[in-house]
């Protein structure tokens, strides 16, 4: 039977990912953590860059309009865990 990645397994893994991204300490990346405002300040080459990662860690394909309505960890969670669970 194959695991179910959970909406915080998730969601630890984009901390991992977008910490090493940006060069900031996991600890300060919290699920409600803006990705446009510090520490993080992603920009839409960022975003597009860490997509890309996504995309790898997940074994997914991701649509650029998947961060129009993305502001958050969580959000990028949430939208990961629908397309994970399609």
């Amino acid at each position: 039977m194959a695991h179910t990645v959970t909406h915080d397994e998730i969601i630890n893994a984009i901390i991992l990912l977008i910490a090493g991204f940006v060069c900031v300490n996991q600890t300060e990346i919290t699920k409600g953590s803006v990705l446009s405002d510090s520490p993080l300040n992603m920009d839409s080459l960022d975003m597009v860059e860490i997509a890309i990662e996504f995309e790898s860690e997940f074994g997914i394909d991701i649509t650029s309009d998947i961060f129009d309505v993305t502001k958050t960890v969580s959000d990028i969670a949430s939208n990961l865990h629908k397309i994970i669970s399609e």
